[in-house]
Formats: structure tokens, sequence, C-alpha cells
């Protein structure tokens, strides 16, 4: 009974003693302050609460509203702490070791997502020797929302870099952070808001959708929950019935003789090539393939712990060591890492075994990524000769739609709940799932430019990322969806407080996901040490055209951004320049480069009209730089239009 008597008290206590104040995660402990800049500082509290806030002896009170929130501003800091903000009303909120430097955002899909993880090998030492507790980030843990902007972020945390945490960091983000870190000795902190596959539109608001009718209504579809509940339920059964089917159907995961064990009897199987596409060995549909390969364990790499690497696989794989399984990856782009256990290498005959899962008839291992098992003792090859088996054959796997990568879903629930939070800039590295949408992707940037600046401020910086070279090398007249959309980013300079990092030389033919994060980063950082922090001088950028005239059978073009010159990588002509006169039809062309200027031309075009450089999803040879070893930015310009 006392207990019921306790509760019946409790219940009759005004509510308002209970109604505690909030901050949004964004205020939590580690987190990093805009220097210079005055702190709006907001959350939520009972109506009519008193709140009292207070940082680094600054202060400032406030009444929270009829709805509950509340919002004061505080006078701008230098750089320094750590300190603690202290938030009081009916409770007391206080956030611990804050900093007050540089904050950028960083956002777009998976090559800014990419975390250190996936680039430890890479860069071993880089992690090992990585701790700064004034280098911070803030991840923000994906989400999406369609019924308009939330008011916080959930989970997400501030933490700063040590060789364990960074490991969660974006690779692009911490190298870039990593310099301005070096070069303005001030504290750095990037708030984290990514998401691999999205596109552009998933990053804008209603408002900023305002001109896109049809995005917008495709936004606005998504607000019913009985859809979103309907689609995903009706395609993730149809994908796990073709799954199951798959599994009940392939001989390979026969308990009683599993093709992945140590001592099957694969002496019937053909032999491939590894790396290679199943269509060229026969396998040309999807569904389930195996492949097998014994190699050789020596006495030093007996017993110990290994990794097996599998470069990529399209699309899912299950790989196993000696008949245990060692690892898998559900999708294709990741690269396969897979940990072998020590004691499961023995000495002499061993045997890898790798399921390959094949979605929509493409199916491959991946030319010129690793195929090997390294250990401390050695490195054992595994590219070459391979046994190799057909499981099932079976129809493309049903398809999904992606809803988080839906209009307005990523801004409402990743980029809106923070407000006003000062930072110093954005960066920007997305584009990969909008590389067919060449016409309108610069109307969808200008449009997000426009909106981070009326939520972060007028003059705030952009830094984009342009598309840097992937799939197979191409030299001569070529043409590709990413070459004419790399032009569109290159044309949005013409946004005041804008600016283009060029990458055509930092991807890999084979991969989405180039793992050459640091020279991202570094070059992010140089773009922004020039746009943001006055180094007016700084070579920040490779050469970008900026005219073209015609001198008889002659192009001639301009560039700014060429630093003390412009430079040939290697010497002699130029490669990559094609030429076109009215018809519009391209020729392989010779360029020089004459003092500040490149002349192009080709026989085959006597009175030239337009000029392309680099045009190509991978143009192989492109070698235009300036004397800061830049590279110039791919680009199609003509003598009647300019730029």
């Amino acid at each position: 009974m006392k207990r019921l008597h306790l509760s019946l008290a409790l219940f009759f206590v005004p509510l308002s003693l209970f109604a505690d104040v909030k901050l949004p995660a964004v205020f939590s402990d580690g987190a990093v302050l805009q220097r210079g800049r005055e702190i709006p500082v907001w959350g939520r509290a009972d109506a009519g609460e008193k709140v009292a806030v207070d940082l680094a002896g600054k202060s400032a009170q406030t009444v929270a509203g009829a709805d509950g929130r509340w919002k004061v501003t505080l006078p701008a800091l230098e750089a320094g702490g750590p300190w603690v903000l202290t938030v009081k009303g009916n409770n007391t909120v206080v956030v611990r070791d804050v900093l007050v430097g540089e904050v950028w955002l960083a956002s777009g899909q998976s090559n800014m997502e990419l975390p250190m993880y996936v680039l430890k090998d890479r860069y071993a030492d880089i992690v090992a020797g990585c701790t700064d507790s004034q280098l911070r980030t803030f991840k923000i843990v994906p989400a999406w929302n369609f019924d308009g902007p939330r008011d916080d972020l959930g989970a997400a945390t501030w933490s700063s870099a040590n060789p364990k945490s960074v490991l969660g960091f974006s690779g692009v983000a911490y190298f870039f952070a990593r310099e301005l870190r070096e070069k303005l000795g001030v504290p750095v902190g990037v708030v984290d808001a990514t998401l691999g596959g999205c596109t552009i539109q998933s990053f804008l608001g209603e408002k900023a959708l305002e001109t896109f009718p049809a995005d917008l209504a495709e936004g606005l579809r998504w607000k019913d929950a009985d859809l979103v509940k309907a689609t995903t339920d009706t395609e993730g059964a149809a994908q796990r019935s073709w799954d199951e089917a798959l599994d009940s159907a392939d001989p390979g995961l026969d308990p009683a003789a599993p093709w992945s064990a140590e001592n099957f009897d694969d002496s019937d199987w053909a032999l491939v090539p590894v790396p290679v596409r199943f269509a060229d060995v026969g396998f040309a549909g999807s569904g389930s393939v195996w492949l097998r390969r014994t190699f050789t364990v020596p006495v030093p790499m007996a017993g110990k712990p290994a990794r097996l690497n599998l470069g990529r696989i399209v699309d899912a794989d299950v790989a196993f060591v000696n008949g245990v399984r060692v690892g898998g990856v559900p999708f294709q782009y990741p690269q396969r890492r897979y940990e072998i256990p020590a004691g499961l290498l023995h000495e002499g005959a061993n045997t890898v075994a790798v399921r390959v899962l094949v979605d929509s008839g493409n199916g491959e291992i991946v030319a010129e990524k690793p195929y090997e098992i390294v250990s401390e003792a050695g490195t054992i090859p595994l590219a070459g000769c391979w046994k190799f088996h057909a499981g099932v054959t079976m129809g493309n796997r049903p398809g999904q739609t992606f809803i988080q990568w839906k209009p307005t879903g990523l801004f409402n629930a990743m980029v809106a709940p923070l407000g006003g939070f000062p930072i110093a800039g954005v960066l920007w590295y997305q584009g990969e799932s909008n590389s067919g949408d060449g016409d309108r992707y610069g109307a969808y940037f200008k449009a997000l430019v426009a909106q981070y600046r009326g939520q972060f401020g007028a003059e705030t910086p952009v830094v984009m990322m342009q598309l840097p070279n992937f799939m197979e090398p191409t030299t001569g007249v070529a043409d590709g969806g990413w070459a004419k959309f790399r032009d569109v980013q290159r044309r949005s300079l013409s946004i005041p407080g804008v600016a283009l990092v060029v990458g055509i030389d930092l991807g890999d033919w084979n991969d989405i996901h180039p793992e050459n994060k640091a020279d991202v980063g570094h070059r992010m950082a140089l773009a922004a040490r020039r746009l943001a922090y006055g180094e007016s001088k700084l070579a920040s950028s490779g050469p970008l055209v900026s005219g073209m005239r015609v001198e008889g059978a002659k192009a001639v073009l301009s560039f700014t951004e060429i630093a003390g010159g412009l430079v040939a990588i290697g010497g002699g002509e130029l490669r990559q320049f094609t030429i076109a006169g009215a018809d519009g039809v391209y020729h392989e062309a010779h360029a020089v480069i004459v003092g500040d200027t490149v002349v192009v031309w080709s026989p085959a075009v006597p009175q030239p009209v337009s000029v392309r450089y680099a045009w190509a999803n991978n143009p192989a040879g492109s070698n235009l730089t300036n004397t800061s070893g830049l590279p110039a930015s791919p680009f199609e310009i003509s003598a009647k239009a300019g730029e």
C-alpha cells in the first residue's frame, strides 16, 4: 500500500516540476563550436520555463515559449577550450569538453561516407599514430523522414580522433580536418551527414524542391506510411523468397557434401582464370556459382592468423577456408578482406572456397584487385587458375525501392535538425547516383547551395568534389555520362563562394569507391583554405578553361588557375583533346601549350567550333596540369558560347 500511496502522491505533483530542459544532440559532450560567430543554443523545456545558458563566462537567459521551444544567442568566442556548457531550467544539463574552433559540414553519398575502417590498410601508419583530441567528428546516424523536418538527430555523438575512434571517421573528412588542424592550429570538428547511394534530391527540402515539381511530388508521396510499409513488406518478401529458393536449390549447400568442405572432390570442375567475368566462362545468368582453389601454406604461416583478400566480387559472396566460413559481403561494392583465425591454416595443402551470388546477370571477380592470403609471415598469391562450377541459374533477384534516397528524406532527418548551428562551410561529395542527370544537376546543386545558405548563413562557402575517373579507361574520341556530369559540376563555379575539387586522376577504373581519400581531403583543404581562410595566393585548383577563340584552323583556349603556368605531364603534346566543327562530330586533336594557352587542331576540322578535354568516363592519359601539379578540369567549350 505504501507504494500505491507514493504513486498517487506523485501523480498530483505539478507537471512543470518534471519538465526537463533538453538540448539537441549536436550540443553534447565533446562538441566543437564555430569560432568568431555568435553561438545560438536552443532546445526544449516546459512552456514558460526559465532557461539560463552559460559557456566560457558568457551567459544568456530566456523563457520557453508556449510550444516548449527556447533559444538564446551567446557572443562569439575565439578558438579554445575545453569549456563546459551549462543549461539550467527546472533541471540542469551539463555539456563537458566543449571546444571552439572550425566546424565543417561534410555531406554526400558513399565516397564521402567511406570510413577510415575501410581504408585502414592503406593508411595503417596514420591510423596507428592518430591521437588528436582537438580533431573531432559528429557522426549523424543515417535516417530519413518525409513528414517534414525533425527536431533532433537521435543518437548522434561527438568523438575525438584516436587509433580506435578514427576508424569510424569519414576518410575524406578526416584528411581534410587533419590538414586544417595543421595549417590553422585550432580545434576542427566535422559534422558528418552522409548516406551511401543517395541522390542530391534526398538532401533538398520541400522549399528547395518547389521549382522541381516532379521531385517534390515524389517526396510527398512517401509521407504515406501505408505506402512505405506495403512497399518494404512486398519487396522484402520477394527478395527473401528468391534467396530461399536459391538456397534450397543450390547443390553446393547440401549438408552431406557441401562444396565448401576442405576435402570436397572438385576434380571434374572446370578451370577458370581469376579474376573472371562469369559470362566469359559460360554463366551469363543470375543465381549462384562456386569457385575453389588449393594453396600451399609454408611452415612459418601454419597456425598463424592471416587475412584473405578477395578484391571485389559482383554481387555477393561467402568465403570459406578449409571448410570454415571466414566472411561474406551481401553486395558488390566493398573490398573483401576476411580474417582467418589462428589455427585454421595448416602446413601443406589448404583450400579456399567462395560462393558467389549473382543478382542480375553480370557476375564477376573484378580485375586488378588483390587476391591473396596475407600474414606477418608472408603472402600467398591466389590470382590465377581456380576450379569453377555453377550452382543454380535463376531469374534476376527482385529489385528494391530505396525509399531512403527519395526527395526530402535525408534533409528532413539529417540536416534540418542542425538548425542554425554555426559552421565554417560545407564539403559536398555526391553525384554518382545522379550521373545520368547532367541536364538537371546544375539546377539541383544551385538549390542545394541556396538551402545551405538559408540555414547556415548567406556567405557559407561550399567545396564540391568533382566525380573522379571510373570505368574502363578510354582513349580517342569518346563520350560518357560522367564526362558531361563533370562539366556541369565545373559550370557550378558560376555560383559565388563555390570551389571545385578536380579528381580526374584520383579514381580507380574498377572501383566506384577509390581508396585514395588522402588526396581528396588534401585538395578539399586547399580549396577551403583559399575560399574560407583568405589564402588568396594559394594554388588550390588545376587549370579551368575560361575561353576559346578561333585562329584559322586552330582553337586557342585560355585558362584560369594556371599557377606558375600550364604543364603537360610527360612533356610534348597534350592528350585527350578532341575538336569539332559545325557538324558537331568530334575528332582526335593535336594540342600543345603555347604560353598560357592551349592550341588545339585537327586536319579533319578546318573550321573549329568546339573543343572537349578528357571527355570520357575514364579518360586515359589526360595530362594537362599547372605547375602546382593539380589537374585541369574536364570541359567542353565553344567559340560562340564561350563558357
